[in-house]
């Protein structure tokens, strides 16, 4: 198998294997905007088939998912040797989970809050782009 390195030296994963790096992740970063400016939230999530199942942490990001806004989210990760890491990216419109299958299988998530001032209603990001690379922090010296 060949490997993709991209124009830093990073190497390319594919989306498969962005997906299973995804389903080990618990916490990442998800950019919104507010008043046309970035605001970045960090965000508990877990992945329900093909997408990222998260508790909205503000009222902002509660807003964007009621209005299906596109963002983004990233994860990413350092292995156990602490030399060598992840990065993941996955982009696309953030929604409400209302359905009452997908609500019954999203408790099972451990989801919880991480606010007790905001109750956070529970969202899904379509994985409409998925991207991520692997790294190695020795090789950064």
């Amino acid at each position: 198998m060949c490997m993709e390195i991209d124009s830093d030296g990073l190497e390319v994963l594919d989306a498969d294997e962005c997906r299973k790096l995804l389903a080990n992740g618990r916490v990442g970063r998800i950019a919104l905007t507010n008043r046309a400016l970035p605001l970045i939230v960090p965000v508990k999530f877990a992945v329900l088939g093909d997408d990222i199942v998260l508790r909205a942490a503000t009222e902002r990001m509660e807003q964007s998912a009621l209005h299906g806004h596109v963002v983004c989210l990233q994860s990413d990760g350092v292995y156990a040797s602490g030399s060598d890491g992840w990065s993941v990216i996955v982009t696309g419109p953030l929604g409400v989970v209302d359905d009452p299958i997908q609500i019954e299988m999203a408790r099972h998530l451990e989801l919880e809050r991480w606010s007790k001032r905001h109750h956070g209603v529970l969202a899904y990001l379509n994985t409409e782009m998925i991207s991520g690379r692997r790294f190695a922090l020795s090789d950064q010296r």
